[in-house]
């Protein structure tokens, strides 16, 4: 059985590190805690907003809402426990849930105000 996300020692001798050794972007993840924390009660705060007229628009804002919700609590939840792993999945769950129906959210907005021309 293969399980990513760790590393035998074998691995990280490979790197150049000690057995449980942190990697030199461990550090990296410090920020997290506080920005994914800030993310979830912007989100809060979005989440009150109106809804916005159009409705493909608002299906997509709301699932964006969600995404960054969801990735933010994990995020958070893993930086007060120093977990890592817990980290990386709340970024990536923002990154990939949240951003891209953003993204779409935003799309149809501007494709509604240039037809409304």
């Amino acid at each position: 059985m293969v399980r990513l996300g760790r590393r035998g020692p074998d691995q990280e001798a490979e790197r150049g590190r000690r057995p449980g050794q942190r990697s030199e972007h461990a550090h990296d993840r410090r920020p997290a805690g506080p920005a994914c924390r800030d993310l979830l009660a912007q989100t809060a705060k979005a989440e009150k907003l109106d809804p916005i007229p159009d409705e493909g628009a608002q299906r997509y804002w709301k699932e964006a809402l969600g995404g960054f919700r969801r990735g933010a609590a994990e995020c958070a939840d893993g930086a007060a426990k120093n977990e890592e792993g817990q980290v990386s999945r709340g970024i990536r769950a923002v990154q990939t849930e949240g951003l891209p129906k953003l993204v779409s959210t935003v799309t149809l907005i501007k494709a509604g105000l240039a037809a409304a021309k």
